[in-house]
């Protein structure tokens, strides 16, 4: 059985192709499924292209296609593909024919993927919140800076920071050009130090379905971004 039956409903695509002057053009798209083994389905709404430029497409046009089928294994697959069909009546779909060569490659990785990403924090028990930079990150937790409150230096003073040990926090991760919409993710503070910047190491709650299945791909977009995929 294909490679391609592994992907999931959902999962971020990158595709590529020539245009008339021979430049690569990129775009992102979210797969939907196949049929049989004839053609493949691709959403169109999460890509940041117009769709007057993605009309331009035409049938018969060779596109090149990556992804990663496996959360767990974090395998990456790349194809090509023929154009067949757009279409924009109702939701923009982009039907291309099923790839007959496909290209896969486990993404070896660090546990713990070393990030700079510029976050929401906020404690769900006072609702502060705090723009924080998340510098590394892993399927169970982050680590994340931010620059305290005056309260916060105070309690620094204090000796009090650990009062904040198992507070519950919820971290919103801004969209961008590769998810449109922001990932939003529960945890806990495992551990707090500093004093004029805080450095905060957070436990993602993994109890919660809902919540694992954010975490699993945030990971994996960060994986698919580090591999230029």
């Amino acid at each position: 059985m294909s490679i391609i039956y592994e992907l999931k409903a959902g999962t971020p695509v990158g595709i590529s192709y020539l245009n008339a002057l021979h430049e690569r053009v990129l775009f992102k798209v979210g797969y939907i499924g196949c049929v049989s083994s004839e053609f493949m389905l691709f959403d169109l709404t999460r890509n940041k292209k117009s769709l007057h430029e993605l009309k331009m497409l035409r049938p018969g046009l060779t596109l090149e296609l990556k992804s990663i089928v496996s959360d767990a294994t974090l395998t990456s697959i790349n194809f090509q593909s023929e154009l067949l069909m757009l279409t924009t009546v109702q939701v923009p779909i982009l039907v291309v024919s099923f790839p007959k060569d496909i290209n896969q490659k486990r993404l070896r990785r660090e546990p713990r993927l070393k990030v700079e990403l510029m976050v929401k924090l906020e404690m769900e028990s006072s609702q502060t919140g705090h723009l924080a930079m998340v510098t590394d990150l892993s399927k169970s937790g982050v680590h994340c800076e931010y620059h305290p409150t005056e309260q916060e230096i105070a309690d620094a003073d204090k000796g009090a920071l650990n009062s904040l040990i198992h507070e519950p926090v919820k971290i919103e991760f801004p969209p961008d050009e590769e998810n449109p919409e922001a990932i939003v993710i529960r945890g806990n503070i495992k551990n707090i130090r500093g004093r004029d910047k805080l450095s905060v190491g957070i436990q993602f709650d993994t109890d919660d379905i809902e919540n694992t299945g954010q975490i699993q791909m945030l990971y994996v977009l960060l994986v698919m971004r580090e591999h230029g995929l």
